[in-house]
């Protein structure tokens, strides 16, 4: 029996594993990878009470809002073991809200820098959130502060070497996780299809990204893509938050306060 569980628990972590260490390596091979400059050149440039790029600027506010109410539901829900993963998930995001309007203001590469410090640290609080609701919650918190660490250098391996592999590997490997977990595992609370949910809403947010000049013209210069990313990212965030709120762990009628730890 004893054999058993060790080999199911080890079932259970080889997907996880995988996925991390094999889109890690694949990054390693990949070429590197420059900042576009013509990132930085949005559609919407119009100005109004004197602020510049408006929009862009102003579509950021929710990302306060949804993080402080995701960091209140982490407190009021999550277990002890994972909450610091999940608070900080939460604290990223809130402080994408000035992270990101600072950037907008003035679009450059070292403005950009305090637009993606509290991105990784938001991605990265998410990724030990789900190592821990999905493997360990004790592996979860103990990869907290190495995963926040990681994120952190790749903004600067960036800054220093002009490539953002590492970045775009920060940013990726949560919601490749999210896929695996729903494919994989067997979920110790009910609503896990929210994670879906959100993550449906995040790709929105690229293609919004993606497509911002077109969509520019396509609502006539009234809009532009890159607020819609902000707000359909924000509200990927409110469905992480309201998943946490209304979850119940499978097996009891408690909420997911007191999880049982692996």
């Amino acid at each position: 029996m004893i054999l058993k569980n060790r080999r199911d628990k080890l079932n259970q972590f080889i997907p996880f594993l995988g996925t991390i260490a094999g889109t890690f390596l694949l990054v390693l091979f990949l070429d590197p990878i420059p900042q576009d400059q013509d990132y930085h050149n949005f559609a919407d440039r119009r100005t109004f009470f004197g602020i510049p790029n408006f929009f862009d600027v102003v579509s950021n506010l929710p990302f306060f809002f949804a993080g402080g109410y995701g960091f209140y539901m982490s407190a009021k829900k999550t277990s002890h073991w994972i909450q610091p993963a999940w608070n900080f998930c939460f604290i990223g995001v809130a402080m994408i809200a000035f992270g990101s309007a600072y950037y907008h203001f003035n679009p450059d590469n070292t403005a950009l820098i305090w637009d993606r410090l509290p991105m990784a640290v938001g991605f990265m609080g998410l990724f030990s959130a789900l190592i821990g609701e999905n493997i360990n919650l004790k592996l979860g918190r103990h990869l907290l502060l190495p995963s926040l660490a990681a994120g952190l250098l790749s903004i600067v391996y960036w800054q220093m070497h002009d490539d953002l592999r590492f970045y775009i590997w920060v940013q990726g490997i949560p919601l490749l996780l999210i896929l695996v977990s729903a494919f994989f595992f067997k979920s110790h609370y009910s609503h896990r299809q929210y994670l879906i949910y959100g993550l449906m809403l995040y790709i929105l947010a690229k293609l919004f990204e993606l497509f911002d000049r077109e969509i520019y013209e396509w609502f006539s210069s009234t809009a532009g893509g890159h607020s819609l990313k902000h707000l359909s990212s924000a509200a990927a965030v409110f469905i992480l938050a309201e998943m946490i709120r209304i979850r119940k762990e499978h097996g009891s009628g408690s909420t997911g306060e007191e999880k049982i730890e692996n």
